[in-house]
């Protein structure tokens, strides 16, 4: 069995990690209680799309992109709550069509969305829940580094009949 090797930290100590690899962090005893909520290793996942990352060519004369362990400028703890808070919405509005027997799954998608819409609205024809996600999609925390984009929707997503009354 192999070694863990990396220290245990205390949750001021994991915050001010945060901080060193560039997250701004307005308020450590709220940070803490980000950290305790949905832990460390959860936390980054949520902010691995601010990681910095630069290009290289590899030893076949491919570029390829580098993720780093800083953040971008200008990062904030705010954009990590924005986006949990929106996943935890998004889980909400699809926990009606999952099935209670089977372990929880996430639909992070647009296509996967695209697809439950458009075959809901065919069982359906009065449900609202496709205005309801677009709602959501339409309140997504964007900033320079995610976008609706980034869960694959097209530009203009928006003017679909798929997400219209």
């Amino acid at each position: 069995m192999v070694e863990y090797a990396k220290d245990w930290l205390s949750v001021e100590q994991q915050v001010a990690r945060l901080e060193y690899h560039g997250l701004e962090v307005s308020d450590p005893d709220h940070a803490a209680r980000v950290v305790e909520s949905i832990g460390y290793y959860r936390l980054t996942g949520f902010l691995y799309p601010f990681r910095l990352s630069e290009a290289y060519v590899d030893e076949h004369g491919r570029t390829r992109v580098r993720i780093l362990s800083g953040y971008r400028p200008g990062t904030r703890l705010s954009h990590a709550e924005a986006i949990i808070d929106f996943d935890r919405r998004l889980i909400e509005m699809l926990d009606h069509l999952r099935d209670s027997e089977h372990p929880k799954q996430v639909y992070g998608t647009y296509n996967a969305l695209a697809v439950i819409a458009y075959l809901l609205a065919s069982i359906d024809p009065d449900t609202d829940w496709p205005v309801r996600v677009a709602a959501l999609f339409r309140g997504f925390p964007t900033s320079e580094a995610l976008t609706i984009e980034s869960l694959g929707a097209p530009t203009h997503w928006d003017t679909l009949d798929l997400w219209r009354a």
